[in-house]
């Protein structure tokens, strides 16, 4: 009988957006050796799909310079070299994401970051109270703030967003950023005329906590910005879209 010599196909990339903000989206590539070549295409609605990079044995890659509230699209294929010989696979499955909405900041630094009880939400009709209290929302242990999908829960002053459940992107001038969710609005009458921080402490962000888990340096000072992890300006602002 006479051999048959087969060649089975390389595995697609498999794309995940691992990070994004406004000007950036780091893509997660899979794990892949120091042989393998991802080649990575872009492209923008009404467009065609135009290489922007080829990433030699790395599990990620960041897409820099983009445009803020922005769709992008991405695909990929695999390229191996064995000897003089180049195998290339299919184009990955389309990944489709978008960039975040840089917000603008307020004069203030939002140093001082208040916070408030949850369990002062009474309205149980509410979208506040529905949120606070879903089985999605959970009490972080390190900082006793409420918590859903990862995201702090938070009061922000009008001019950012009214809807309930919109998510953000909050970086500090230590170099520090987090996700937060808008659990509850500021009233306009506390804030500025931008509606962008209360008047009364100068502060952009209010936290939402369970009070029997806050550490008691917070529960003393009644200010989050000494916590490590929230100290610092409110540098950028930037909403999920």
């Amino acid at each position: 009988m006479g051999a048959v010599k087969v060649k089975t196909l390389l595995k697609k990339p498999k794309l995940k957006v691992k990070e994004r903000t406004s000007k950036k989206i780091v893509l997660s590539l899979g794990k892949h050796t120091k042989n393998e070549k991802v080649v990575i295409y872009r492209k923008t609605p009404g467009k065609k799909f135009k290489k922007i990079a080829t990433v030699k044995g790395k599990s990620s890659y960041t897409d820099k310079k983009l445009k803020g509230n922005t769709e992008y699209s991405y695909r990929a294929k695999l390229k191996v070299k064995n000897g003089k010989e180049t195998s290339t696979s299919r184009y990955s499955s389309v990944l489709e994401t978008k960039t975040l909405l840089k917000m603008g900041l307020p004069a203030v630094s939002g140093r001082t970051k208040t916070y408030a009880y949850y369990t002062a939400v009474t309205a149980r009709n509410s979208p506040q109270y529905r949120l606070l209290n879903s089985s999605e929302c959970t009490t972080d242990p390190e900082t006793g703030v409420r918590m859903v999908d990862g995201c702090y829960c938070v009061a922000l002053g009008s001019y950012y967003g009214t809807t309930i459940g919109t998510k953000y992107r909050v970086t500090f001038s230590t170099g520090t950023s987090i996700n937060v969710i808008l659990c509850d609005q500021k009233a306009n009458a506390h804030t500025d005329s931008n509606h962008q921080y209360a008047v009364n402490n100068n502060d952009i962000l209010e936290f939402y906590v369970q009070g029997s888990a806050m550490p008691s340096s917070v529960r003393r000072g009644g200010d989050f910005g000494r916590y490590p992890k929230f100290a610092g300006s409110v540098v950028s602002i930037e909403k999920y879209v």
